[in-house]
């Protein structure tokens, strides 16, 4: 049981990290819910669950990994924008759609320096 309250408190403390740099509204639109669902993680009234857990899992660390090379200030918009790497898809996109795969070695090629 105590496992699973540090789970949760961890999710909640990674929506409100996640709310910071996209914004909550942002968060709810990538994560497809609503924007009162975000504020009760943030506030930690409740927690991500199932699908929308794996979703704020994948963004955090695709966030993460961004900001080992950039700064997070800058995330969004090249979150929002099209990417040479996904043949011009937008990362939010291929996210919401495929999961975080494609995102993730994209992001691992740009940082690489290599050219799409």
């Amino acid at each position: 049981m105590a496992e699973a309250m540090q789970y949760q408190q961890d999710l909640s403390r990674r929506a409100q990290s996640l709310a910071e740099v996209l914004t909550q509204s942002g968060l709810a639109s990538i994560v497809d819910v609503s924007r009162s669902s975000v504020s009760r993680w943030v506030s930690g009234e409740d927690t991500p669950k199932g699908a929308n857990a794996a979703a704020v899992l994948d963004l955090d660390f695709i966030i993460a990994r961004y900001a080992l090379t950039y700064p997070t200030a800058t995330f969004r918009d090249w979150f929002m924008s099209p990417n040479a790497f996904l043949n011009g898809a937008i990362p939010k996109d291929v996210l919401q759609l495929e999961g975080p795969g494609r995102v993730i070695d994209a992001l691992s090629s740009e940082i690489a320096g290599s050219f799409a």
